[in-house]
This record gives structure tokens, C-alpha cells and sequence, in this order.
């Protein structure tokens, strides 16, 4: 048996819990242990990047990065793993790993080589429109592309509205925009790609 959430008083003798002295020990004791393991908890969280809250100053002095005025603790994420993962040489892997931290979604990094352009296209199980922050991807990657490169998001076309809403029905029942339809991110299905 695993005592791990079970409160302790459960795990005593019922002739035990009778005495109110005992009950208010073992109560007490039990608070005590759950609230050092959520305090543990919280600090093992501000190990990582991605779940830093009270901690994300320190990231950010670590790597030398000055959030902007409100910025929001995901915005302050995105700039410190921009940061840490923007280190050595840019190519296609770095942009991808980069946009996979920030969204959760694989990509591939499209090169336009005559227009000196790239773009990202996002794979997933299913083909889809997705909302993600694009300031922050934008800021990212401009943060780490060469600078005779220009970044640009892939587009919504018809096409993609048409298969994943199928018909004009479904595009009104989502009570959007066309703009805000087109400033969501295309994700491809995996098999497609």
C-alpha cells in the first residue's frame, strides 16, 4: 500500500483517533508534512524553465535577459529558453527546437532559398488552425536568424480553413473573424508532411 496521499490518521488504529489529543497531533503533523511537500514541490518547479514562477527572475539573470515592462511569465519563458537554446549556430533544427519549446508542437522550417525567405509549418496528429502567441515565435526567431533571412508564418489558405471546418456551416459556427481565422497557425497532419 502506498501511504503517499492517504492522510495519516486513516493509517492509525481506530481506538487511537477516540482521543482528542491524539486526533489533534496527528492532524496538526499531517498539515505540516502536506504543506512542506507542496513548498518542495514549488521549489522543484523552479528548476525548470517552463514551470519557473518565483523563480524566473533568477533564469533570467542566469542568461542575462531584461524582461519588458509587463511582460507575462509566458513571454518571460519564451525570452529565457530563446536564450539558452539561441546559443551556437542557427540552421533549420535550432528554429524547430526553438518553436516546439515555445508552442509544444513539432515543426519544420521551410527554406525559400531564392527569396531568402523561411517560414515554419507546425505538425501534429491531425490537420488543424491553432491560436499560439506569433510576437513571441516572431521575436524568437528573430532573435537567433541571420539577418539577410526573413522569417514569415506559413498562411491560412481555403484550403486549410476547408478541411478542418469543412463547411461554410462550421466557419460561421466558430463566430470568427476571417482575420482572426488567418492570424491562427496552420498545423499539418504528420503523414501530410
Amino acid at each position: 500500500m502506498e501511504y503517499k496521499d492517504l492522510p495519516s490518521y486513516e493509517r492509525l488504529p481506530e481506538y487511537h483517533m477516540g482521543s482528542p489529543e491524539t486526533r489533534a497531533i496527528v492532524e496538526s503533523t499531517t498539515n505540516a508534512a502536506l504543506r512542506a511537500r507542496d513548498a518542495a514541490e514549488d521549489a522543484e518547479d523552479q528548476l525548470f524553465v517552463g514551470s519557473a514562477t518565483w523563480g524566473l527572475e533568477l533564469w533570467e539573470k542566469l542568461v542575462d535577459v531584461t524582461p519588458e515592462p509587463g511582460a507575462s511569465e509566458e513571454d518571460r519563458r519564451a525570452a529565457v529558453l530563446t536564450k539558452m537554446m539561441g546559443s551556437g549556430t542557427c540552421n533549420a533544427a535550432m528554429i524547430a527546437a526553438l518553436a516546439k519549446a515555445v508552442t509544444g508542437y513539432e515543426s519544420v522550417v521551410v527554406e525559400q532559398f531564392d527569396k531568402y525567405t523561411f517560414s515554419l509549418s507546425f505538425v501534429g496528429e491531425t490537420h488543424d488552425l491553432i491560436n499560439v502567441d506569433r510576437k513571441t515565435i516572431e521575436r524568437m526567431v528573430e532573435e537567433v536568424k541571420p539577418a539577410h533571412l526573413k522569417f514569415e508564418f506559413r498562411p491560412v489558405t481555403w484550403a486549410d480553413v476547408a478541411a478542418v471546418y469543412r463547411t461554410w456551416g462550421g466557419v460561421m459556427a466558430t463566430l470568427m473573424t476571417w482575420h482572426e481565422i488567418a492570424m491562427q497557425v496552420v498545423v499539418t497532419r504528420r503523414e501530410d508532411v
